[in-house]
């Protein structure tokens, strides 16, 4: 759970510094106030594409920082990145250079930015106009599709099944060339059975003996 969010130029917002708890929270403010610019902070503690027009005019750099509640498993994962989790919270950083470059920390530890959305994106999401956030990465899509079809049968078959498939179409391939087309059936027989009425008849004709004359 995200129990506390501090902006730092960025955006139209100098400095803010937001208490969350348990339950809802709702943000108000006449237009201009700085509402946007605290769900896009969070947005790029998730992971989301910065640029340099995200840092307050004047400054040299934005900075978003966030303190999380982690559960056991998310913790194991922080500190195995080689960052600090006390007392069960760890605090996420990042920061946005004027040059657009974008640096992220998690418990002291710098990480690349799609380890700290993959990892932050498990406590928090953003639901609104541009879509479900996380819903749009390759990685939660895999994951929901693996957790619908049985994840120990379709992780442990997919590279056999890759594998198979190029045997598969050269067999049918190879089936197909032997196999003689209908087409050329059809109009073999058809053929056959129109020449066959007109050579009895040549035939008959033949047999008939002359006309006696009368």
């Amino acid at each position: 759970m995200l129990t506390t969010l501090r902006l730092t130029a960025f955006g139209v917002v100098e400095e803010a510094e937001l208490e969350l708890g348990a339950g809802l929270t709702a943000l108000t403010g006449e237009t201009g106030a700085g509402k946007t610019m605290i769900v896009s902070g969070l947005g790029h503690l998730l992971g989301a594409r910065a640029d340099a027009g995200v840092v307050r005019r004047g400054s040299d750099k934005a900075v978003v920082e966030g303190r999380w509640e982690l559960p056991t498993e998310l913790a194991d994962r922080v500190t195995g990145l080689g960052g600090t989790v006390e007392e069960g919270e760890v605090v996420a950083l990042r920061q946005v250079a004027a040059t657009g470059r974008s640096r992220a920390v998690v418990g002291g530890a710098g990480v690349p930015v799609s380890t700290l959305g993959d990892l932050l994106s498990e406590l928090a999401t953003i639901h609104g106009q541009s879509g479900q956030i996380r819903l749009s990465t390759q990685e939660r899509q895999r994951e929901l599709l693996d957790a619908k079809a049985a994840p120990q049968n379709c992780r442990a078959t997919s590279p056999i099944l890759r594998s198979a498939a190029p045997r598969q179409r050269s067999s049918r391939s190879s089936r197909r060339r032997r196999r003689p087309g209908p087409a050329r059936q059809t109009c073999s027989a058809t053929a056959s059975a129109r020449s066959r009425p007109w050579r009895r008849s040549r035939a008959r004709t033949r047999r008939s003996p002359p006309s006696s004359p009368g």
